[in-house]
């Protein structure tokens, strides 16, 4: 009775797959992660480039550069 009452509810689950399936799922994470880090560094950079580029001459343009301070 018990037996049939746990396949109808999806039988056991081979630990080593469901494992398997997170330590994927962690990865794609981590790779989604590593990437929009990349991109954030990327524009870090040219945002300063452009702020010291406008730092003498064009004071308004510069700070419109910087990211504005969260508080």
């Amino acid at each position: 009775m018990m037996a049939s009452l746990m396949s109808y509810f999806g039988g056991r689950r081979d630990p080593n797959k469901s494992a398997r399936d997170a330590i994927v799922l962690i990865r794609q994470q981590l790779n989604v992660l590593e990437k929009k880090e990349e991109y954030l560094h990327q524009k870090i950079e040219a945002d300063t480039k452009k702020a010291k580029a406008n730092a003498v001459s064009n004071k308004p343009g510069a700070y419109s550069a910087l990211p504005s301070p969260t508080t």
